[in-house]
Parts: C-alpha cells; structure tokens; sequence
C-alpha cells in the first residue's frame, strides 16, 4: 500500500508535468522509488517520498522518523542533477499511513450514525410547529 505522503508527491508531480508519466515503485513495507516513464529517478529507495509544501520540492524520506531527506525532484519538476543533496523535512509525518485509515474508519462510522440514528431519533420526538404538537 502506497503511503498517504506518497501519494500526495505524485499528484503534485503528475499536476506540474503531466506528460512525464510519473509513478511510484513501492516494493516491502518502507521501500519507495520514483520513477518517470518507468525509468527509476534514483537508484536507491526511500523511507517514504515526501512533497515539502515550503521548498515545493519532492524529496525521499532516509530514516523512518523523516527528519532527513534527499531531494529528488526540484521546483520544476525536474529531477536534480545534484548529487546526495541532504535537506532537513519539517512537514513530514512519520505515522500518517497508519492513521490515515483508522481516521477514514472512524469518519465513516461517525457517518453511518448519523444517518441513520438521527432519523429514527427524529421520528419518535414531539415538534411544536405554529402551537400544534406534531408527530413523525
């Protein structure tokens, strides 16, 4: 499964040059690797890839708590040519695939009960509507 950061790189990639056909090999539990045209950026694979809102640039997460990065993919949205070039990731967070579908779980338990529960709620109350009671 893709990582929710992953997949927000890639959109941002695939909406500044969408003829570049840009995707994501993701092999095991935490190995990513960019590719353009099915053709890998870099050789090495990442922690995670991670779009850095501030910078505008696409990095590849080194260590699981996501503080380093190496830049991949610069303003343009094109691959640096600048080797091992380190970068500190502030935005990044390191748990938002194992959240994301507990909080999508719960939003739509939360869903489902309200509509559901509230309809049979509203049912059995009593309403006054122009000083009549009236019931559903």
């Amino acid at each position: 499964m893709v990582s929710f950061s992953s997949r927000i790189a890639l959109r941002r990639l695939q909406w500044l040059s969408p003829k570049e056909d840009w995707s994501i090999e993701f092999i095991g539990d935490h190995s990513y690797r960019l590719l353009r045209r099915n053709i890998p950026i870099v050789d090495r694979f990442f922690h995670d890839l991670h779009y850095c809102p501030c910078e505008k640039i696409v990095v590849g997460i080194l260590n699981p708590d996501g503080e380093k990065g190496r830049v991949i993919v610069d303003r343009e949205g094109k691959p640096t040519t600048k080797k091992n070039q380190d970068v500190v990731v502030s935005t990044y967070i390191a748990f938002s695939e194992q959240l994301l579908p507990w909080a999508f779980m719960l939003g739509l338990a939360l869903g489902l009960i309200v509509m559901f529960v509230k309809p049979l709620v509203e049912r059995f109350e009593i309403l006054t509507w122009r000083g009549r009671d009236v019931r559903f």
